[in-house]
C-alpha cells in the first residue's frame, strides 16, 4: 500500500497564559500517537503555568492559535484528537481515494465520515479534461458502434458539454459522484 501525506499542522496554545499576555504555544506535526499528542498538550500547558507563575490557577484549556491543511477541515476550538484521527485516516488512503476525498469534501459537500463511507461511489478519471472524456468514450463504444469514417465529424466539444452534466472537471482531473 503506497502512503500519502497530507501535510497538516496545528499549533496548540495555552488560553490561560495567552490571556495572561504570555504566547505559550507548540506546532505539531500530524498525525502522531495519542500519547505523544497527550504529551505535547501537557507540555504546552505546564509552559504556561510555569511562565504565569501561578500554579494555584489550572492551566487545563487549549486553543488552535493556528493551522495549516489543504485537505482536514480545521477551526480554532476543533479537538486536536479528532483532527488527529482524521490525518491518520487521510495518510492511510491510496493517492487517488485522497483526490477523491478532496473532491467529495470540497466541491461535493461530505463531512469527513461521509466522503469516506461514499469513496467507491467516486469515479475519477486522471489528467484528463472533458473533451479526452469525450474521445475515450467514443472510442470505448459507449455511444454504440461509431464507424472511424465518421469519428472525425464528430462534435467532440458538445459531447464534453453534455458529459459536463454528470461529470465534473475539477484539479485537473474528471469526477463523477454517484
Amino acid at each position: 500500500m503506497t502512503t500519502t501525506t497530507t501535510d497538516t499542522k496545528i499549533c496548540i496554545q495555552d488560553i490561560a497564559a495567552y490571556n495572561n499576555g504570555f504566547l505559550v504555544f507548540e506546532w505539531i506535526d500530524l498525525p502522531v500517537a495519542e500519547d505523544k499528542l497527550q504529551a505535547i498538550i501537557d507540555r504546552v500547558l505546564a509552559k504556561g503555568t510555569k511562565l504565569c507563575k501561578d500554579e494555584d490557577y489550572p492551566h487545563e484549556e487549549i486553543e488552535l492559535a493556528d493551522y495549516e491543511s489543504d485537505i482536514v477541515d480545521i477551526g480554532q476550538w476543533s479537538s486536536p484528537f479528532a483532527i488527529n484521527e482524521q490525518v491518520e485516516e487521510l495518510e492511510a488512503l491510496e493517492p487517488c481515494e485522497l483526490k477523491k476525498y478532496k473532491y467529495l469534501t470540497s466541491q461535493v459537500g461530505y463531512d469527513h465520515d461521509g466522503a469516506i463511507r461514499n469513496l467507491d461511489d467516486c469515479d475519477i478519471y486522471e489528467n484528463m479534461t472533458l473533451n479526452d472524456l469525450a474521445y475515450d468514450f467514443v472510442e470505448e463504444g459507449l455511444f454504440g458502434e461509431i464507424p472511424s469514417s465518421i469519428k472525425n465529424y464528430l462534435d467532440y466539444d458538445a459531447i464534453a458539454r453534455d458529459l459536463g452534466f454528470d461529470y465534473t472537471e475539477y484539479d485537473g482531473d474528471i469526477y463523477r459522484a454517484c
